[in-house]
């Protein structure tokens, strides 16, 4: 599926006179540029790697055009994993039903367009995860191999049941829930050619042990360059230990986890966590990440978003436009792992 799916999109991309799909790819660029330090519309190794994957032949293939492709790809599968989520969440019809209720394939755009809008009840949280992302483009450039796309993934997620509590968040040592989908769609040489090494769950446990971070409400903590956000959600596992006394697949940290001296309620809580565990990143595609797995690391908590945003922002931590504000951001705690960019580039 992943191949045909791809295929899709990058005929869609490819096409010199669909203006949806060229400005989203030249906004992905642009930012992908910046994030890893090279122009992704060069032919490289990687590129030609990631063209054997979906067996495409390399000599034939924008290198631009099949990222963005794959990384648009990977973007249909994280909203349909978070719409099913917050669907189960909220006790709703799952999104996978609805889909499949869907005659046409202009009906099904319709539904997608309401999920995308937040108007079929999944919130305004899962809506603000895919605000100002470059990946939003497939419905605008509709058509009948994205269709068979959609219904396809959604047809293998029907039968997923995503955990609704961190306690039941699968994985060990912090584990995020999106990091083995992300490292099947792109394989390993391409996403070292990109920069992108994924931080192991005990390594950052071990980090935030080592700065003395144990899930305090009061205290404030930033990833400068949070990647899929695995400092975020070993942060927010934390802080739910400490306060709710949850968690317990996730490790308390080398100095154990005392109970708060002042327990909150999950709406406190929510706003605490919300308001002092933070990431930057400049690639849309990790923001996108970090985001979703910040929603589900919430767990029951995320019931109390309300209107507020996920607080991971795409925007660059050294060069913020934010930096010439009177009062910045202050942090307790900065913790990550940077960014590798090779040197020839």
């Amino acid at each position: 599926m992943s191949a045909d799916a791809v295929a899709a999109l990058y005929g869609v991309v490819a096409e010199p006179n669909n203006p949806v799909a060229r400005r989203a790819l030249a906004q992905w660029q642009t930012l992908v540029a910046k994030a890893c330090g090279h122009d992704p519309r060069q032919r490289s190794a990687a590129s030609d790697r990631l063209a054997e994957c979906y067996r495409l032949d390399a000599r034939d293939v924008r290198p631009a055009e099949l990222l963005f492709s794959v990384h648009s790809y990977y973007a249909i599968l994280v909203r349909l994993v978070v719409w099913q989520w917050m669907a189960l969440l909220d006790q709703l019809p799952r999104p996978a039903d609805r889909f499949g209720r869907a005659e046409t394939d202009g009906q099904l755009r319709g539904c997608l367009d309401d999920f995308e809008s937040g108007g079929l009840g999944q919130g305004s949280a899962a809506q603000a995860i895919f605000r100002d992302d470059p990946f939003s483009w497939y419905t605008a450039a509709w058509s009948e191999p994205l269709a068979r796309l959609v219904r396809q993934a959604a047809g293998s997620l029907a039968e997923w049941h995503p955990p609704t509590t961190a306690a039941a968040n699968p994985g060990a040592e912090g584990g995020d829930l999106l990091t083995d989908l992300y490292q099947a769609v792109l394989p390993k040489e391409v996403r070292h050619a990109l920069g992108e090494y994924y931080t192991p769950g005990w390594l950052a446990e071990h980090v935030l042990d080592e700065v003395g971070y144990q899930g305090d409400a009061n205290a404030r903590l930033l990833d400068p360059s949070c990647g899929s956000g695995r400092f975020l959600v070993a942060a927010i596992h934390r802080a739910r230990r400490r306060q709710l006394g949850d968690c317990p697949n996730f490790p308390a940290g080398k100095m154990g986890l005392s109970p708060s001296p002042t327990p909150l309620d999950e709406a406190g809580l929510c706003r605490r966590i919300l308001n002092g565990v933070v990431g930057f990143d400049l690639h849309p595609l990790a923001v996108l990440s970090a985001r979703a797995n910040y929603l589900i690391a919430l767990g029951e908590l995320a019931r109390h978003l309300d209107d507020a945003e996920i607080p991971v922002p795409l925007c660059d931590s050294i060069l913020s436009p934010h930096a010439d504000e009177a009062e910045p951001d202050t942090f307790d705690f900065v913790v990550g792992n940077p960014l590798w960019i090779a040197w020839d580039h």
